[in-house]
């Protein structure tokens, strides 16, 4: 279990700011499938005080190596307070996003944060573009759920992206002399409907592995826009985003069905939920969908698993012992107590980070430095003199 708990700097106490080299720092190693899903449910601590968006979103997103994006309509430096105290991640990003007028939903493995008028049919729209692809030709099949890891420079923009990806579709790469205003690559004239995308410049991105379906649903989010593959998978038309939009999906029930079946019926107003026997069938949106994995993964036998370690990271720089020892142990609902010979190195001034750490490694890194020895238990840290 990871935790972030705050980047305390020199001068501020913001958390979750981007280094001026974040570009020089090592790659993420980006989370995707059961173990995205997995760190979503996990809790974390967050606390920004006026950090710009998008430098927030940056740190967050190495921290928990899940990759978070933002909809080019949502202003990235508006400076952002916000809070989380120990809640599940994909909660604490849908409370930032509440913040913003926006929600946080997921296309293929990003966290995309979206207007909240259009995240949810945003994500719909992508589970059905996945489904359709599924009838292509063999070969182009092939190709649209091929998973590839991606990402682009600074000032990229979006008709050259979609060249790109249409290019990894196989689509026609003929295009009429002067079709061109913005340097796209070959390939966009099988792309019907490219004049809907103006012109724009986007900051660099790092994106983990994702089907091609959905690098193309990612592109044209902040556009409004889905696509739809001709049928020999030969060409792609973009189309405006429905205003209704109901994805079809089948799940395994656990042995206690009707009681669950019962409580999603309650919870997913406006779904279609029919079971079969040990298979239920919901037609509704990306989110009903969602909470519907959600039930099911609560209810699911944990038999087995022992409890879960969690572990912490933590930036400090330049903070006294004491400060960042106080707010860590509000941080984590104990109770601070120190010996009264303590005063003098609590005092003392440290730099540190530690990713992943155990609680016990965690503490090391604060009071070791400072000649300090401490006890913990569930209510309290105690400091001592050596």
């Amino acid at each position: 279990m990871a935790i972030v708990l705050a980047t305390l700097a020199a001068g501020s106490t913001a958390s979750g700011a981007t280094a001026p080299d974040a570009a020089a720092e090592e790659p993420v190693q980006w989370l995707s499938g059961q173990q995205l899903d997995a760190q979503l449910a996990l809790p974390v601590g967050i606390t920004w005080n006026a950090t710009p968006l998008r430098e927030a979103l940056q740190r967050l997103a190495r921290t928990q190596r899940v990759a978070l994006l933002l909809d080019r309509r949502i202003d990235p430096d508006q400076p952002v307070d916000f809070a989380a105290d120990q809640q599940p991640l994909e909660a604490a990003l849908r409370q930032l996003a509440a913040g913003l007028g926006a929600d946080a939903v997921l296309l293929g493995s990003v966290v995309y944060l979206a207007p909240q008028a259009e995240a949810d049919r945003l994500a719909t729209a992508a589970m059905l573009r996945r489904e359709e692809v599924a009838s292509l030709p063999a070969a182009a099949r092939q190709r649209w759920n091929r998973s590839a890891t991606w990402n682009w420079p600074d000032l990229a923009t979006p008709r050259n992206l979609l060249a790109e990806l249409a290019e990894a579709a196989g689509l026609d790469s003929t295009e009429p002399a002067g079709a061109n205003p913005h340097g796209a690559r070959q390939g966009v004239a099988a792309v019907e409907g490219c004049e809907r995308i103006p012109h724009d410049l986007w900051p660099a991105a790092d994106l983990p592995p994702m089907t091609l379906a959905d690098r193309w649903s990612l592109v044209l989010a902040g556009f409004s826009l889905t696509y739809r593959v001709a049928a020999d998978g030969s060409s792609v038309q973009l189309l405006p985003l429905p205003e209704q939009l109901t994805a079809e999906q089948s799940y395994p029930l656990p042995a206690d069905a009707e009681t669950l079946t019962r409580r999603l019926q309650r919870q997913l107003a406006g779904a279609r939920l029919q079971r079969r026997g040990n298979r239920l069938t919901v037609a509704g949106t990306w989110r009903q969908h969602r909470e519907v994995a959600r039930a099911l993964r609560e209810t699911a036998p944990q038999a087995g698993k022992g409890p879960i370690e969690q572990r912490y990271s933590l930036r400090v720089e330049n903070k006294t012992v004491g400060s960042t020892a106080r707010a860590l142990a509000a941080r984590l609902n104990r109770r601070l107590e120190t010996d009264p010979g303590a005063t003098a190195a609590l005092g003392k001034l440290i730099t540190f980070e530690v990713k992943d750490a155990t609680l016990d490694g965690l503490l090391h890194a604060l009071f070791d430095p400072a000649g300090l020895r401490f006890e913990v238990d569930e209510e309290r840290i105690r400091v001592l003199v050596r």
